[in-house]
């Protein structure tokens, strides 16, 4: 499992024919079998020289390892994941009201 964090200026738009679906977490979350995405705005004094900042955060967990669940429970256990990636990642930034990410995993409505 491979987890990166990326600022980005905007939430990418869904690429006609991608596989996964969104979901209803922080600005947007998008799972398949082996990926997580979840998009948050953090507001932190760790940005803009100490003034304080919000930026646009981008989270990504990827495996290359074959799935061997079924489609529904490979998407959540990706973004449980990605969300518990991204709330640590939140805490480290010091990001306002940890982002706006629930205290705990439940899995979010779909889009």
């Amino acid at each position: 499992m491979q987890v990166e964090f990326s600022l980005v200026q905007e939430v990418s738009e869904r690429a006609e024919g991608t596989i996964g679906k969104d979901y209803r977490m922080g600005k947007l979350a998008r799972a398949s079998t082996k990926l997580g995405v979840l998009y948050f705005e953090c507001s932190s004094k760790r940005f803009s020289l100490g003034a304080g900042a919000t930026v646009l955060v981008r989270g990504e967990s990827r495996t290359n390892d074959e799935v061997t669940e079924t489609e529904e429970a490979a998407q959540e256990d990706n973004l449980r994941i990605i969300y518990e990636s991204s709330r640590a990642f939140s805490d480290l930034l010091k990001c306002k009201s940890h982002a706006g990410l629930p205290a705990d995993f439940k899995m979010p409505p779909e889009l």
